[in-house]
């Protein structure tokens, strides 16, 4: 028998967690058995094979485009080390935003296309429209959509930044802004494999060699990847699954430091992808569909390929006065392929092609001050020039499609062509910034900044195809041009109130570049001028935050809240009968509000909590998406309410100099009460659980886990969309994506060289 008086920090955290009842059950019993059953290591062992701290870890990031202190940075930020992400085990970014506060990051949508919600505030209306939120990887701007669902291997940091980033990361990103950054090469010679194993056919490597060519001065590091798993979405027409993966990516880098005032990284990614995905859904209202999750009936497959490369340069000079220019280039290329069931039916009536390609070239140059007694700065040029390619055709379609679908008898149609689009985009953008903090005294800092921006935007469009001009559609080609000379600005102040609490607030406004249309573009858009194009949009953020620290670093407490004026909103307004076919127009006003808190404690030398909580609350001023119709007073629909991620891992050495491990982490998330028609909408609202156990050995170079990945088999919709809206009964039908269903492995790592 165990007495209270024995019951170490473990136990009790364990029945603590069983007092709070059914909801916290699972995570009561994991950590009471594991107390209680664990061999205790005497105190003496304890000492010498525990690696860890009893304090919370402190986070270095680079937000403010300086190395700072997580807690001094007056901008509300979810952060993730390299050992958070090898706990969490994301498998890329859209996994890992699971556990982001007002961060919503679905699966890839039609044509293998991403987006991402960061405090309600969505993806643009055209593909030529700038998104809420950008994505860097090791200072570069992700350009094309299809290639934002970042794998995370080979990641040392990544910083998710909440609300309005234009005055240090530009254009775009009224949202926020999301850092990644790689690992980079150190000059030691090492190097490490991880292979993972498990249901539904999985079949993951990722190997890492880090390599000294010259001492102190050269290094190289290169980076695998290669995953492979099966489908779990029967098909009942075709008899394969949809859901299937096939991965592979390498990366070299090379890093050249020759003195210690010169410091520069040249990186080359390379990515190939051929996927069996499911990005519309599985149709629930249409003829022969059911509400059975994960099946499907459809004579096609949908099918995506990519093929992406990138090149980054990136370099720090040190003047002997302290300032630092900062120098990076990224240049990338991306190919897209796509095949998808455009009627979603076993019939063949459409099926739709998407043949797309993305280049961007861009280039920032920063000058950073040294921190002086009273201020500091930084200023800085920007360059970015874009091109996207995006032709969607639908080889399937013609007389099936008349008939069945318009309702034209067969002696009326037209001679079968091919029908689509050949859509060229060109964005070419120019900004100058600056920042600076003035510090007034020990504790009151007030800072600011400002961005100013010259966009210009091209779109080459052309049409063809008999059933288009059933639609109004009829062949024609049309270039327009739109320029636009935004300003985005910060200013705020932040209060050192004690050694561990820190507290600021500011105002920032940032802005989305306009969009033209550059899908279903007919003569009647272009002569009317309205409905082709918009103005940018904009937003205001006010905000008020505090980072503290409690119990001699042992809690780390973060919370902002936050409201944001939301104007000159981009919207497209359908045009019936066929409600696809849109206009566009700066129609809506919103305001939001809400706030984002972490909590980051260390309960024991073996035990670590964290929690992150996040209540976003859209609300529509002003928006009639038709005539006679207002969604004054309603949510956006198209992100969770509130989001929750709650994580635990242990840690315990044992006496033979070995250590057993554990994570577990629940996530929830709650659907809005309303969804705008024809929108993506999240509708999921249930939690789900994922975890594992680990062993290390004492005197070993390897790592085994056994890992579980939605623990309890949740299926429920997170996803629901309506198709082929005003298209009938036979085509219009709404679409369900279910949550993916429980999957379990093994993992295997082993580490070599000179730091095993």
């Amino acid at each position: 028998m165990y007495a209270f008086s024995n019951i170490n920090t473990e136990q009790y955290f364990g029945l603590a967690l069983l007092c709070k009842g059914k909801r916290y059950s699972a995570f009561g019993i994991f950590f009471l058995l594991w107390a209680l059953l664990s061999p205790t290591p005497s105190r003496g062992a304890e000492d010498k094979n525990y690696k860890g701290s009893n304090t919370v870890d402190q986070i270095i990031v680079t937000a403010t485009r300086r190395a700072e202190n997580l807690q001094d940075v007056p901008i509300s930020i979810t952060t993730f080390s390299a050992q958070e992400i090898k706990a969490y085990q994301p498998v890329d970014l859209e996994d890992l935003s699971d556990h982001v506060p007002n961060m919503w990051m679905p699966a890839s949508t039609e044509a293998g296309q991403s987006f991402i919600t960061i405090r309600g505030i969505n993806a643009g209306i055209t593909r030529s429209t700038g998104r809420a939120v950008g994505v860097y990887i090791d200072g570069v701007y992700v350009n094309a959509d299809t290639a934002m669902n970042i794998a995370m291997t080979d990641i040392t940091r990544i910083e998710v930044l909440k609300g309005p980033q234009g005055t240090l990361f530009g254009r775009d990103t009224i949202g926020g802004a999301i850092n990644i950054t790689t690992v980079q090469p150190d000059g030691a010679t090492d190097g490490g494999i991880q292979i993972d194993l498990g249901n539904q056919d999985l079949r993951q490597i990722l190997a890492r060699a880090n390599l000294p060519l010259a001492k102190d001065i050269l290094s190289l590091r290169l980076a695998a990847y290669k995953r492979d798993k099966s489908g779990y979405i029967a098909n009942a027409f075709t008899g394969r699954k949809a859901g299937a993966e096939d991965h592979t990516a390498f990366s070299a880098q090379v890093s050249y430091h020759p003195n210690t005032q010169l410091t520069a990284q040249l990186a080359l990614r390379v990515q190939e992808k051929d996927d069996r995905p499911n990005t519309m859904g599985e149709a629930i209202t249409n003829i022969g569909s059911d509400t059975i999750p994960f099946t499907i009936n459809l004579d096609q497959d949908e099918i995506h390929k990519q093929s992406a490369q990138s090149l980054s340069f990136n370099a720090d000079y040190s003047f002997a006065k302290g300032h630092t220019l900062n120098w990076t280039t990224g240049w990338s290329h991306v190919d897209d392929f796509y095949l998808q069931d455009g009627d979603r039916l076993p019939l063949s009536i459409t099926e739709a092609q998407f043949d797309g390609k993305a280049e961007e070239f861009s280039q920032e140059i920063r000058l950073t001050s040294p921190q002086h007694s009273r201020f500091d700065y930084l200023v800085g040029l920007y360059y970015l020039d874009a091109q996207r390619n995006f032709d969607p055709t639908f080889p399937v379609m013609g007389s099936a499609f008349l008939q069945q679908v318009i309702g034209i008898p067969s002696q009326f149609h037209p001679p079968d062509t091919l029908d689509g689009q050949r859509v060229a985009a060109d964005t070419k953008s120019l900004a100058a910034f600056a920042h600076a903090n003035f510090y007034l005294d020990d504790k009151l800092t007030v800072y600011g900044g400002i961005r100013y921006t010259h966009d210009r935007k091209t779109v080459d469009y052309n049409s063809f195809g008999e059933v288009f001009e059933v639609f109004g559609l009829p062949p024609f080609s049309a270039k327009s041009r739109v320029s636009d000379k935004p300003v985005s600005w910060m200013v705020g102040t932040r209060y050192q109130f004690h050694d561990e609490i820190m507290g600021y607030a500011n105002i920032s406004r940032g802005y989305r570049s306009a969009a033209i249309k550059d899908d279903f573009v007919s003569a009647a858009d272009i002569a009317a001028g309205e409905g082709f194009f918009t103005k940018p949009e904009f937003v205001t953020n006010y905000e008020t935050g505090i980072k503290s620290r409690f119990l001699d670093n042992k809690i780390r407490v973060n919370a902002t809240a936050f409201f944001m004026d939301y104007t000159d909103i981009q919207a497209s307004v359908s045009r019936p009968p066929f409600l696809f076919l849109q206009s566009l127009t700066n129609a809506a006003k919103a305001h939001i509000s809400g706030f984002e808190a972490d909590l980051t404690a260390r309960l024991s030398n073996h035990l670590n909590a964290s929690a992150v909580v996040g209540y976003v609350r859209t609300r529509y001023d002003e928006f009639s998406p038709s005539p006679g119709v207002s969604l004054a007073g309603t949510s956006f629909g198209t992100a969770p309410v509130w989001s929750l991620s709650t994580a635990l891992d242990y840690h315990r050495p044992l006496t033979n100099g070995g250590e057993l491990s554990a994570h577990i982490d629940y996530v929830n998330r709650t659907a809005p009460a309303t969804v705008p028609p024809g929108s993506p909408g999240f509708v999921g609202d249930y939690g789900l659980a994922n975890g594992w156990v680990g062993y290390e050995p004492g005197h070993g170079n390897w790592q085994v886990r056994l890992w579980v990945k939605n623990i309890a088999d949740v299926n429920l919709p997170a996803v629901n969309k309506l198709w082929g809206a005003g298209l009938g009964p036979l085509i219009e039908n709404e679409t369900v994506r279910y949550e993916p269903p429980r999957t379990f492995g093994l993992s295997f790592s082993i580490q070599f060289g000179e730091r095993t």
